[in-house]
């Protein structure tokens, strides 16, 4: 079952007759439901375990980027330098992303197989949607700690 579908049919009829809970149904559907949103489901709908899902790349690197500096506004020469120490730096790391690919920790291995066992039940038919939404959003770990 695809995501529109889900909401189409499942969610949908599950609601309470409300103009407000419509209005923001409506809503829903326009902005990430249908495949010509602002937002397709193929945008953020994804069964993969393997794409990243924070932004600890981004803050990590304002945080390196920060503790280049000794003061809040540094001159403009003293940015381009250090932004060119990052680049040189970004660059080396680039080289070699592909010689060191990182292989997935025992803890992500055990998390993408608890997923699975969920997504298997599911399409057996052996959980319903609402468990399966539950579990896989995470509110219900499995249980043994990840």
């Amino acid at each position: 079952m695809d995501v529109f579908e889900s909401f189409a049919f499942d969610i949908t009829l599950e609601t309470p007759v409300d103009e407000r809970i419509d209005s923001y149904l409506d809503y829903l559907l326009k902005t990430y439901m249908h495949s010509s949103s602002l937002f397709p489901p193929t945008v953020w709908a994804s069964s993969g375990f393997n794409i990243k899902r924070t932004t600890n790349g981004c803050e990590a690197f304002h945080k390196q980027l920060n503790s280049m500096f000794y003061s809040a506004h540094p001159t403009m020469f003293k940015l381009v330098d250090r932004l060119q120490d990052v680049i040189f730096e970004s660059g080396f790391k680039m080289r070699g992303a592909d010689d060191t690919a990182r292989s997935k920790t025992a803890k992500e291995r055990k998390k993408a197989v608890w997923i699975e066992e969920i997504k298997k039940q599911f399409e057996d038919g052996t959980i319903d949607w609402k468990v399966y939404f539950q579990r896989i959003s995470c509110t219900e770990l499995p249980a043994t700690r990840l």
